[in-house]
């Protein structure tokens, strides 16, 4: 009965040690802030001029 006392005991000294460590360095699952932030408008990242733009745009005069 001692041993699987003393076993008991380590177990739980061990279930212990692991709280503290996880209060120091939290679990790698953290939650990631969403991946998906909202990108800019598809015509903020094209600076080029319509008139330099192949077809359809090309077809148009030059604004």
């Amino acid at each position: 009965m001692q041993k699987a006392r003393g076993k008991r005991q380590e177990a739980k000294g061990k279930r212990q040690e692991a709280r503290v460590i996880n209060e120091f360095f939290p679990t790698p699952h953290t939650p990631h802030p969403t991946p998906h932030t909202p990108h800019p408008t598809p015509h903020t990242l094209l600076p080029i001029p319509y008139s330099l733009l192949p077809t359809p745009y090309s077809l148009l005069p030059a604004l």
